[in-house]
């Protein structure tokens, strides 16, 4: 599996929900690295969410843009 850390340049949102013995579901805000046009952050995003869904323990992944003005999750 790719290094998905490497296209995230931050996170602003991140909700981790159990749905079942070791699976979890991922939703998250994502500013991607790089300033991309809308058509090719679209595929960005749903190629990094079947990035994160290759993981067994992840049931599916639902990533959105981040605001610009939205603060960091490690600032």
């Amino acid at each position: 599996m790719a290094r998905a850390e490497a296209e995230v340049a931050r996170v602003t949102y991140l909700r981790l929900e159990i749905v079942g013995p070791r699976m979890v579901t991922v939703v998250g805000d994502v500013d991607l690295a790089g300033d991309d046009t809308e058509s090719h952050l679209a595929v960005r995003l749903r190629t990094l969410e079947a990035k994160i869904d290759a993981s067994p323990a992840v049931a599916g992944t639902m990533l959105s843009l981040s605001a610009p003005d939205e603060p960091s999750l490690t600032d």
